[in-house]
């Protein structure tokens, strides 16, 4: 009957096992108690025979006649419950069950070493210590005396994190003996020493000034500002008396429970400061179900936004928060700079800029929606003029079809002076094919005299061609950095038809070029670089480019119109007569098809190159 009811725990053991796998920590808990108490239960005569059994001998050669006896299998399921009450947080009751593997076997080391950890992770080093003291005295002693096998790994592993305890306690043994010690007042003239063995724990809030204590929190990040009010009731006090919440970046996927308990505490902090604002406010996506809800509460919380607002918005139109901000103007009546990810409504983001007088950096990402925005009727676009707007970023995406351009009123009208002051312009992903067909000139950068950043990355129907010849009286004086990707290249673009004055006015200061997936050819971009016509070139001229950029480190020359073979062998042998390229280190050809596999293994001949890019290389023979 007794190897029956042992058969039956034996299966509860293998179940609890299966689902401590499956992180059913619960359940898992309800069927080893079951066992181990079963387990418990058994009388010595039942555990000689499960012994005998299980190829044991009747008693362990450490234990006496008159020794209790325990189940063979009673160790292993109490380190499984250990293990399962350490996943669900119950580092004491986890520790019980070590201790108890420790009395049940005293040689073995899995008893000691989930002890020691489990005192390592309550913060009790010196205890730790010695659990692992005690247990490699303990598993000696039964390899010297009682002729036990010593489990040589388990005896390294509770070596080891003994040598890290001890390192821990040397640390705090130094933090100790490095402590300031406050000063007493003096009392009729006579000086007490203070005993630094008395003191346990110095609190600066005994000793620190307000003041001093709010500089250093407002220091730290609000996440570990927060923390300090865990340590004791008096730090829970003084944390949301003190001004610290004027940088607000909440966590993605909130509730509007945790939206309002975060502004709780932030009244809290602005009741006892006389600035009712905050820098910086970053609201990523939240739960759906709540979005307009919590937008309309931050809104109207009555604190003014005055540096960043940054909001990504998955079921609010532009139209709703257009219409929200109307009704909560005095929140964002100072706001310089605004990050909003919403589902674009047309017209509406022309409101923006009068809702935000002071803005100086926009940036408009739509949000993919399959619901259909349709054009606002009798609409007119405003004639205002927002000198303070430094940055425009207006970023979409080719595969998504948007009904139209952002702020499209200054790429259709020409003499536009809504943004006259714009010195940096990112326009990616969208189609200016309806702007190009509406007036045919196309000319919208000539409303742009003082743009230093220009970055126009894959946009339909707008080519290099496009942009230089819309563009007859261009000139952009103050541009320093120009980045062009178009997202298809059918014929190279070489620059003949534009003279060197023209280029000047455009590109004349440029310090950074990126034209990395551009039509323009090899002459086009000498051209560009040297602001003169290089005649009769039709392939690429690394002699032309080594006397430009001689200290050149990279070289990214991927999907390049016009590199063939007889480019590389030119390459061949400008390396060879004039040694050039000398700190060239990197250099990109993926995706040019002309290329052939021999004159690249002449080439690596010539220069040993550390870094060589090939993707998409034509397989010929």
């Amino acid at each position: 009957m007794a190897g029956e009811d042992n058969d039956v725990m034996v299966k509860v053991f293998e179940l609890a096992q299966r689902n401590f796998k499956e992180k059913k920590y619960q359940d898992c808990l309800t069927l080893l108690s079951r066992a181990i108490g079963y387990a418990l239960s058994m009388d010595q005569r039942s555990i000689m025979k499960l012994r005998k059994s299980y190829g044991l001998t009747e008693r362990p050669s450490y234990a006496g006649r008159t020794a209790k006896l325990y189940h063979p299998k009673l160790v292993a399921m109490l380190d499984s419950r250990a293990a399962t009450y350490e996943k669900l947080k119950k580092l004491n009751d986890a520790l019980k069950d070590g201790e108890q593997i420790v009395r049940v076997e005293p040689f073995n080391a899995r008893g000691y070493i989930r002890s020691g950890k489990l005192l390592q992770a309550l913060g009790h080093w010196q205890q730790a210590s010695d659990v692992y003291d005690r247990g490699i005295s303990m598993l000696l002693m039964g390899r010297d005396t009682f002729k036990l096998k010593l489990n040589e790994q388990m005896f390294k592993i509770m070596k080891e994190q003994r040598s890290i305890v001890r390192s821990k306690l040397k640390d705090i043994a130094k933090r100790k003996n490095g402590r300031l010690v406050p000063i007493p007042p003096l009392e009729e003239g006579k000086s007490k020493r203070v005993k630094t063995s008395s003191t346990k724990c110095l609190d600066p809030l005994n000793f620190l000034p307000v003041e001093l204590m709010h500089r250093i929190l407002s220091m730290l990040p609000l996440r570990l500002a927060l923390r300090c009010r865990l340590i004791s009731k008096r730090w829970d006090e003084l944390i949301p008396a003190l001004p610290l919440y004027n940088d607000i970046r909440l966590a993605s996927l909130l509730s509007f429970k945790d939206v309002a308990n975060c502004f709780k505490l932030v009244h809290r902090s602005k009741e006892h400061t006389m600035v009712k604002s905050v820098k910086r406010l970053v609201l990523p996506s939240v739960s759906i179900a709540d979005e307009s809800r919590i937008v309309s509460f931050i809104l109207k919380q009555g604190l003014e936004i005055t540096g960043t607002l940054d909001m990504t918005l998955m079921d609010i139109t532009m139209q709703q928060l257009v219409d929200m901000l109307r009704e909560n103007d005095s929140a964002v009546k100072t706001l310089k700079r605004l990050k909003l990810t919403c589902i674009f409504v047309p017209k509406y983001e022309e409101q923006l800029p009068f809702l935000f007088p002071r803005l100086e950096y926009l940036s408009i990402t739509p949000t993919p929606t399959r619901r259909v925005m349709a054009l606002p009727k009798n609409y007119i676009s405003p004639l205002a003029s927002f000198p303070n707007l430094k940055a425009l970023h207006i970023i979409g995406d080719l595969r998504k079809k948007y009904p139209s351009l952002p702020f499209e009123c200054i790429f259709k009208q020409s003499n536009s002076q809504m943004f006259p002051n714009l010195q940096d312009l990112i326009i990616v992903g969208y189609d200016f094919s309806h702007v190009n067909s509406n007036n045919g000139t196309f000319n919208f950068l000539e409303n742009f005299t003082k743009l230093r950043t220009l970055v126009l990355e894959n946009n339909k129907t707008f080519t290099f061609r496009t942009l230089l010849k819309r563009h007859d009286f261009l000139q952009l004086p103050m541009l320093t950095k120009f980045v062009f990707r178009e997202p298809e290249t059918r014929q190279a673009e070489g620059l003949q038809l534009y003279v060197d004055d023209y280029l000047f006015n455009v590109f004349g200061r440029l310090q950074v070029l990126d034209l990395t997936g551009s039509s323009i050819s090899y002459s086009g971009l000498i051209k560009l670089l040297r602001k003169s016509r290089i005649v009769g070139t039709e392939y690429f001229n690394f002699e032309q480019v080594s006397a430009l950029c001689p200290n050149l480190e990279s070289l990214y020359m991927n999907q390049s119109i016009g590199l063939s073979d007889s480019a590389l062998d030119d390459f061949i042998k400008t390396i060879r007569i004039n040694n050039s390229f000398p700190r060239l280190r990197l250099l990109d050809l993926s995706f040019n098809n002309e290329l052939n596999g021999y004159k690249l293994l002449e080439f690596l001949k010539e220069r040993k190159m550390p870094i060589l890019v090939l993707h998409g290389a034509q397989q010929n023979g």
